[in-house]
């Protein structure tokens, strides 16, 4: 299946205790680039949220943010007696010390961190990772459907550009028929000063001559490159990652166009090559595109 590397989605969802924001976004790459901006309530959660992940994208630089938000009237929290006890008197040593007023307040407790018991920290907390994974699944789930919309728009592009790409290369074939007597008194040319030299065997003289036949036949190229074209056609339709398979097919493909330029004799199969080469540039541009 045909679908872009770059997307962006986002969801939210949320629950009497906490609400949890997700937002991933990715563009171009050769490799699964996983960037996470977790909060601290799901660090204990990282590998689970990597693994979430890749089970549903296998290329691309993508940014995945998650925010969590504690909407639960929870008090002054849970206190930890100890520290506090400590606060206090050390504020009040504090205060004599220097003569001012020891104005601390229990409301002003939950500003130091360090005074709450952070039962979950770094430890599981199964409510919230089911609220982060639904969260999380719908964010996919949207940026899911943003790669394969752009995905369907390449798909029509890949196909223009086959097809023109078949209707040159038949150009090309019908090209080198027709020439072929130009081929062949090519070859004759180039026979007949072979034999001006001295010492040349008949089977000296049969093996150059082979070879140059073989060096201006283009029907293996032309034939191979048809292949390709098809084998391209044929990927497009495959449901796995395609990316880097329809990459590869283009070198292929490239190689052949540039063989064909090689051996030809004629400026007209020269130029139907130089287009067939610029369909293939711009496929391999859009390519990079694709997961």
């Amino acid at each position: 299946m045909v679908k872009s590397m770059t997307g962006f989605g986002r969801a939210s969802r949320s629950s009497s205790t906490w609400e949890v924001f997700a937002e991933v976004s990715a563009v171009n790459s050769r490799f699964l680039d996983l960037n996470l901006h977790l909060p601290r309530e799901l660090y204990f959660y990282q590998q689970e949220v990597r693994d979430l992940v890749k089970a549903q994208v296998a290329r691309g630089k993508l940014n995945l943010y998650i925010a969590v938000t504690r909407v639960e009237e929870g008090g002054l929290g849970n206190l930890r007696p100890d520290m506090i006890g400590r606060l206090l008197k050390e504020a009040d040593q504090l205060a004599r010390r220097h003569g001012l007023e020891n104005d601390l307040r229990l409301s002003h407790l939950p500003a130091f961190s360090s005074l709450l018991s952070e039962t979950r920290k770094n430890r599981e907390n199964p409510e919230l990772w089911t609220l982060t994974q639904t969260a999380l699944q719908h964010a996919l789930r949207e940026f899911r459907k943003m790669r394969t919309a752009e995905g369907r728009e390449l798909l029509v592009d890949f196909r223009q550009r086959l097809l023109a790409m078949e209707q040159q290369l038949g150009l090309v074939n019908t090209t080198f028929r027709r020439n072929r007597d130009t081929v062949r008194d090519t070859i004759m040319k180039r026979v007949a000063k072979l034999t001006e030299r001295q010492n040349m065997t008949p089977e000296r003289l049969d093996l150059e001559v082979a070879m140059l036949a073989d060096k201006l036949d283009i029907n293996e190229e032309i034939t191979r490159l048809r292949s390709h074209i098809k084998l391209f056609r044929g990927t497009l339709r495959e449901q796995e990652p395609i990316g880097k398979k329809l990459n590869f097919l283009l070198q292929e493909m490239n190689r052949e166009g540039n063989t064909i330029a090689s051996k030809s004799v004629s400026a007209e199969i020269s130029h139907l090559v130089v287009s067939i080469k610029e369909e293939l540039e711009c496929l391999r541009e859009q390519v990079q595109n694709l997961e």
